[in-house]
């Protein structure tokens, strides 16, 4: 019979999620009965600053009361940009994209700093965050404007910094997606992507950030759930589930030494594979120290009891089990402090939302703001009037949260210069602009063809009509010749201001391509 100590131990190799801004009893039975010891929030999760905290001192105090030996890790996707599970007054920092356009390795530092000053204050002291894929294909519809570029140097020294900066205040960070998720055509959220490349070709781009990471001392590594053929036989076989990957590569030849986490195993290219819980089992038997469960309660008990079944039949050793425990304790004993201070409810919260933190962030998105062409030079009150034409707001991917609007409306009612907002439908082909008029269109995608598609193609050389994309470079590749094009890398409210000071002719356009078109 497996001891009782080893099932606690096995407890703490899960990363586990729940809905709702209180602790539920499900997850009070995962923290008391199975000894889970990390938790991951979602928007669903987050109310105000204060109720953040509330939640993430009741958690600690669960584990507290169900005899944990040390604190809960509880992470997040706080990567910045399009992808940011706190909300205001939280402070709206530019995302990776919007950083290697600054291509700034200071600023890189400072908002990396700045974010884990403000995770920490709320009580969450594991960002998953930075993404360190190569966006090398402008088809990606997962990872685009969350990868720092498409040049793997400039990934791997941006990143580091990233994550040096969030160390520094006292949170762990991840790299993610190993082997790197850059080159692929498929989001994993929804099915299995794959990918071809020599081993030469991964180590020459994908592998490059990871490489660095390591070497800058990375806390832990998130896997990929994608089949690179180069790297395992098996035909279909996700690097999550792959020993060659996390092992043989990541373990030995890559030589490192911290924390593997999988990704979410609740994503359909496991899920609708192999399942949940098999996957989990897979997944630690091929490398993974952690396996994250990120919603269903009945999956995370499942996955639990399946790895039990597995040390108990003797398909996984209990020297095994030590190893991942042994790491994942390590990482605690860096990032989760005293009891003391993670059961505090309230905190006199100095850096979240605070004024120095917004200024930084405005100066980010300054840096980024970056020009695909310019052929006349605007200046606001040359123009008899100021259009803003925008879509109903399209999320790029899975990854992002959903919003029930876009942000640009409240965004121009915010500027210092009067633009009248429209939304783009049906009715805008009865809309006759004069020429005299300045009309801004913003674009989020032009990937659908559909009305939206073909009434910004129509309308990219009318004259006095300058183009913003919300959403990086991208979508400048379907329009072909324009006249005036800037792109920034998020609708946040800063972003769509540093946009409109430069096409209005206030200041430069500082930021690069950070990728090619």
């Amino acid at each position: 019979m497996i001891r009782n100590h080893l099932l606690n131990k096995i407890g703490q190799l899960f990363v586990v999620g729940f809905t709702g801004t209180s602790v539920t009893d499900e997850m009070k039975k995962l923290i008391h009965d199975y000894q889970v010891g990390h938790v991951i929030l979602f928007s669903r999760n987050i109310g105000s600053p204060e109720e953040v905290r509330q939640l993430t001192s009741a958690l600690q105090n669960e584990a507290k009361k169900a005899g944990h030996t040390k604190p809960l890790l509880i992470c997040l996707d706080q990567e910045n940009g399009i992808v940011r599970r706190l909300k205001e007054p939280v402070t709206v920092f530019p995302g990776p994209m919007s950083l290697g356009a600054a291509d700034d390795l200071e600023l890189c530092f400072d908002i990396g700093l700045a974010t884990g000053h403000e995770l920490k204050e709320l009580g969450i002291n594991w960002n998953l965050a930075p993404v360190v894929d190569v966006n090398n294909n402008p088809n990606n519809p997962v990872i685009n404007v969350r990868s720092f570029g498409g040049s793997p140097q400039k990934v791997a020294r941006l990143a580091a910094s990233w994550f040096k900066g969030q160390q520094s205040a006292g949170v762990a960070s991840t790299l993610k997606h190993f082997p790197g998720h850059g080159d692929t055509d498929v989001d994993s959220h929804l099915d299995l992507p794959v990918i071809h490349h020599s081993l030469e070709r991964l180590f020459d781009s994908e592998l490059i950030p990871f490489v660095e990471g390591i070497k800058q001392e990375a806390d832990v590594i998130m896997s990929a759930h994608i089949y690179f053929s180069a790297l395992e036989q098996e035909f279909g076989k996700p690097a999550t589930l792959s020993r060659n990957v996390l092992t043989e590569l990541l373990r030995k030849k890559l030589g490192f030494n911290g924390v593997i986490t999988t990704d979410c195993l609740e994503m359909n290219a496991i899920s609708e594979t192999v399942g949940v819980a098999k996957g989990a089992v897979e997944a630690i038997k091929s490398g993974a120290d952690l396996a994250m469960i990120s919603h269903t309660f009945e999956r995370q008990v499942c996955a639990i009891e399946a790895l039990e079944k597995a040390v108990i039949d003797g398909e996984i050793t209990e020297n095994e089990i030590e190893q991942h425990y042994q790491r994942i304790m390590n990482l605690k004993d860096k990032y989760t402090g005293s009891w003391t201070e993670v059961l505090k409810e309230s905190v006199d919260f100095e850096f979240v939302g605070s004024n120095r933190h917004r200024v930084l962030s405005k100066l980010a998105y300054q840096k980024s703001v970056t020009m695909i062409k310019n052929n006349t030079s605007n200046k606001w009150n040359e123009f008899h009037k100021i259009y803003a034409l925008f879509p109903k707001y399209i999320p790029l991917n899975q990854a992002e949260d959903k919003r029930d609007r876009s942000p640009i409306e409240e965004a121009l009612i915010r500027y210092d210069v009067p633009i009248l907002p429209y939304e783009i439908n049906e009715d805008i082909n009865d809309f006759h602009f004069k020429s005299e008029d300045l009309k801004i269109l913003f674009i989020y995608s032009l990937s659908k063809k559909d009305f939206y598609s073909s009434w910004v193609q129509s309308m990219i050389n009318k004259p006095n009509t300058m183009v913003i994309s919300v959403r990086g470079p991208y979508p400048f590749k379907e329009m072909g010749d324009i006249q005036n094009g800037i792109c920034v890398y998020d609708d946040a409210i800063e972003a769509i201001h540093a946009a409109l000071d430069v096409g209005l002719g206030r200041s430069q356009a500082d930021g690069r391509l950070p990728v090619s078109l």
